[in-house]
């Protein structure tokens, strides 16, 4: 009996004593900048209007730092003159570097902390695809597929617009 008690004291200690390691620890602080990087693709469209693109987010003090690339897919098997007769050329791709002020890397962080993710799919065959991944520090905690893509649209759509008006790029027809 003696026995018995003086082993249901010790589990109840260490119990205790993991309880108030957590508590006084608290969650894990970050070793780094939040950041998230945001990758999607047309799936199976036919040129021009197949592309990709990646959006690489890091917060500071001062916003969000971006990289922007859009790539248009397959054109090499069209020529020129198909690509200008519909809106296109060759020189529609983009790679921008630009920065966002306090007030909509306050939004994006949101969405980077809040925005629900999947474990990661394949998407169905010839079907467009979009992955996020979210790390603090370098340490990858989340990624997979937005369960709502919107947010994570709305901001492609913001860096797109940036991108553009600094480049003095015009969007290719549809």
């Amino acid at each position: 009996m003696d026995r018995s008690r003086a082993v249901l004291h010790a589990r109840l200690a260490v119990g205790l004593l993991v309880a108030l390691l957590i508590v006084a620890c608290g969650p894990a602080a970050p070793i780094g900048p939040l950041r998230f990087s945001l990758d999607y693709a047309t799936g199976s469209i036919p040129p021009p209007y197949n592309y990709r693109y990646t959006i690489d987010v890091v917060f500071d003090e001062e916003g969000a730092q971006v990289v922007y690339e859009l790539e248009y897919l397959h054109r090499d098997k069209m020529s020129e003159e198909e690509l200008r007769e519909l809106g296109y050329s060759t020189r529609d791709d983009i790679r921008w570097r630009g920065a966002f002020d306090e007030e909509v890397a306050e939004r994006w962080r949101d969405t980077a902390r809040n925005g629900g993710l999947t474990g990661s799919a394949e998407p169905a065959p010839g079907a467009d695809s979009m992955l996020v991944r979210v790390s603090d520090g370098g340490e990858a905690f989340r990624a997979g597929v937005p369960l709502d893509r919107r947010p994570w649209q709305d901001i492609a759509r913001e860096v797109d617009r940036a991108a553009r008006q600094e480049l003095d790029h015009e969007r290719p027809a549809p």
